[in-house]
């Protein structure tokens, strides 16, 4: 139940950053979120 919550987040949250850029893309991402974190 937990995890329900998250699931929509998910996309937004930099530790699902890999599911987030199959979604919106890799540059959609990147534009995002800084890129110190994606290459991180």
């Amino acid at each position: 139940m937990g995890q329900e919550p998250r699931a929509p987040r998910a996309p937004a949250d930099p530790s699902s950053l890999s599911g987030a850029k199959d979604l919106n893309g890799s540059s959609s991402v990147e534009a995002r979120q800084p890129k110190p974190f994606v290459a991180g």
